[in-house]
């Protein structure tokens, strides 16, 4: 059985290796780390299963230049974790130039092979040009 400390450390590793997957597009480590039944929502009246979003990513729709992510909490009850934290992406493609600041909420399920993503939640807190003036 994993100490508290271990299972902390276990969901924030997750956390960076999903975002680290998003910012390569890397549909093979997305479909290992999100669970079959994932469900993503945003502030966007946006949702989505695992398989349409990883069709959409391979599509080019969801492309980023950069994309950190920063685990603020981590809570757990045996098999189950919820993580928040802050992410900064910077989009590619389409949007490309836009800076987006969210938060998010992502639920993991512990599955015979490891942490899953079960669902995830993100709002947007801000969002700029990328190339515009800074305010003086």
């Amino acid at each position: 059985m994993s100490t508290e400390a271990e299972i902390r450390l276990e969901i924030e590793d997750m956390d960076q290796r999903e975002a680290d997957a998003m910012l390569r597009a890397d549909l093979e480590a997305l479909d290992s780390i999100w669970d079959e039944k994932l469900i993503a929502y945003s502030t966007a009246n946006l949702y989505a299963g695992k398989q349409v979003l990883l069709e959409y990513i391979k599509k080019g729709g969801l492309r980023l230049k950069s994309h950190t992510r920063r685990t603020v909490q981590v809570v757990f009850d045996r098999d189950e974790a919820i993580s928040i934290g802050l992410e900064n992406s910077e989009i590619a493609g389409a949007g490309t130039g836009t800076l987006l600041l969210c938060s998010y909420m992502n639920v993991w399920t512990r599955r015979a092979d490891g942490w899953k993503l079960r669902a995830r939640y993100v709002g947007r807190v801000s969002g700029t040009p990328a190339e515009s003036p800074p305010k003086q």
